[in-house]
């Protein structure tokens, strides 16, 4: 991990991660983490592959930045390596030797398709590091843009690389909460950068089993920026207010780190405020 963005984590503050999860994926979900601390039930294997993937990519990244261009059985055994380091280092992540094999074999793809589609050459940085505050919010915002480069006319486009099990759909990238964080942020932190007239890019490679490379470009306008700082003070004002909701239909609650415990938690929350409930 980026020194730099370790020691910003180490204050309160959002994310685009956290504020997505209350925002997006469930609230409930989001307060056994963030506010009750309660220690997750099983390790995403999702999560650890993304991580592995990123990695890899941001080691091709750097080494680009020096104009070296490695070929794709280095970048793919650096994959390995890093996997193999990865996920034996998770005691919550049960996998067989076979999954174990088939996600490494999977990665090694997508950074072969990666290392060979993606051609890039003026790259400005790789894992820049923010903390910026929205008007009228008690923390700051935290993250890291994976990469950040110029095209022909010297604009600067601020790239995420993401891993998905399909291609996106077209209209994706234009509603991700993610653009609009990191164009509001960086605008904060780079002062020769309008967020309204450069573009955020995700480079997005597919799993599947021929992974393909495809390159979603969006933008954000003013509106957009004063509608997530609303965003962002409505959230705490339901976090103050404890207001933590399950979302039992959501895509994301297959899996869940804390599917045990969400399972009781009306019965908890029954017995807190003195409400009669079935033995």
């Amino acid at each position: 991990m980026n020194q730099q963005l370790s020691e910003l984590r180490k204050q309160p503050h959002w994310s685009f991660s956290s504020l997505n999860s209350f925002i997006n994926i469930c609230s409930l979900q989001w307060a056994f983490r963030y506010i009750y601390k309660l220690e997750s039930e099983q390790t995403s294997v999702n999560l650890i592959f993304g991580t592995v993937f990123h990695k890899t990519a941001s080691w091709m990244a750097l080494l680009r930045q020096k104009d070296i261009y490695v070929t794709s059985e280095e970048a793919m055994n650096v994959f390995s390596e890093i996997w193999n380091i990865e996920y034996k280092a998770e005691d919550k992540l049960k996998l067989s030797s076979d999954e174990v094999n088939k996600l490494n074999d999977t990665g090694r793809k997508m950074i072969e398709c990666l290392n060979s589609k993606w051609i890039e050459d003026n790259i400005v940085s790789v894992g820049k590091a923010f903390s910026v505050f929205f008007p009228g919010t008690s923390k700051a915002l935290v993250g890291e843009i994976d990469l950040i480069v110029k095209d022909e006319e010297d604009n600067k486009i601020l790239v995420d690389w993401k891993t998905s099990a399909r291609k996106w759909p077209v209209d994706k990238a234009n509603k991700d909460l993610q653009a609009t964080c990191f164009l509001y942020a960086y605008e904060q932190v780079d002062p020769d950068f309008s967020a309204t007239d450069n573009l955020f890019r995700y480079d997005v490679v597919t799993k599947t089993k021929e992974p393909s490379y495809t390159q979603h470009s969006t933008y954000r306008t003013k509106d957009d920026f004063q509608r997530l700082s609303q965003l962002i003070r409505t959230v705490e004002r339901a976090v103050k207010a404890e207001v933590f909701l399950p979302n039992d239909s959501g895509y994301f609650c297959n899996g869940c780190q804390y599917a045990c415990v969400c399972k009781s938690w009306h019965r908890n929350q029954a017995r807190t405020i003195s409400i009669p409930i079935a033995a």
